[in-house]
């Protein structure tokens, strides 16, 4: 207990400890993403408005999932951004529109557009900013819609994703800390980008992407490897291959190759890697 204790009290893992801490609490406490609004209607006659909030106003996303039907083809839908104008009391489209063209498919996935509201120059203004939704359909279409309006980092999201990839990836390559550290630093990092952005999902929506086969696969596999290890299957079939190609590497590739192709009709990919994996590695030490 005495060596467990000195080796957490270590400067590097007492750091890490206390981040893992703070950006665990920041992002308990931090607001969620936005949740998806009931069902709503629109038609020619009753168009539709989402008004916007006054903080925080870089830019805003919307995004709609639009129900169809066969009567719904050649029918279209289109938002503007739009802004009231303080001397007329009259809303000004702040853009070209966004269209949605819509057809006789029974739904459609979600479409995302977004608003850059410092390039269109309203993002400080004090006026009051709203989402029109229209359509030339003269019978109700329902949608659903999800708003997130973004703070200054909101504009650049798909820039910061792309710099913590690399991040996380160089950290991993390079070794400059051990892999597992650096995936639970790219998480928790991740997680309060997603909590700045205000677009952390919810509880109940990462419980959904959890693929319980894939986990209770992994497991079970990484068990069985690790039975096998221990009386010694891989240096087994490490050495058979060996003498089979007389150590020659090209024959050696071709026979690896073989074995991963013939694997791989019967099993997934990741249990085949997991299997020749191990073989490869005790040949790469011969």
């Amino acid at each position: 207990s005495t060596g467990t204790m000195k080796r957490f009290l270590h400067p590097n893992n007492a750091y890490i400890f206390c981040a893992t801490i703070c950006i665990i609490i920041h992002t308990v406490t931090g607001a969620e993403g936005p949740e998806d609004a009931p069902i709503r209607a629109v038609s020619k006659t009753y168009p539709y408005y989402i008004p916007l909030e006054d903080s925080p106003r870089a830019a805003v996303e919307l995004k709609l999932l639009v129900q169809r039907s066969e009567v719904h083809h050649g029918i279209a839908m289109l938002i503007w951004l739009q802004e009231s104008d303080p001397a007329t009391v009259e809303w000004i489209n702040l853009d070209h529109g966004w269209t949605i063209i819509l057809s006789d498919e029974e739904s459609l996935d979600d479409q995302l557009h977004q608003w850059d509201l410092v390039h269109l120059k309203v993002a400080n203004k004090k006026t009051a900013l709203r989402i029109e939704i229209l359509t030339n359909s003269t019978f109700p279409i329902a949608f659903e819609y999800t708003k997130t309006q973004l703070g200054v980092l909101g504009r650049w999201q798909v820039l910061i994703a792309g710099i913590l990839l690399i991040i996380i990836y160089a950290l991993i390559i390079f070794e400059w800390m051990h892999r597992t550290t650096a995936a639970l630093i790219g998480a928790f990092v991740t997680l309060i980008a997603l909590t700045i952005l205000r677009e952390r999902p919810s509880i109940e929506v990462v419980v959904t992407w959890i693929d319980e086969g894939t986990i209770g696969l992994l497991l079970g596999m990484m068990i069985i490897i690790g039975i096998f290890s221990t009386t010694g299957f891989f240096e087994w079939g490490a050495i058979k291959c060996f003498k089979a190609t007389n150590g020659k590497v090209w024959r050696l590739l071709m026979v690896l190759c073989a074995l991963t192709g013939i694997l791989s009709a019967f099993l997934d990919n990741v249990t085949t890697i997991m299997l020749v994996a191990p073989v490869t590695l005790r040949l790469a030490r011969v």
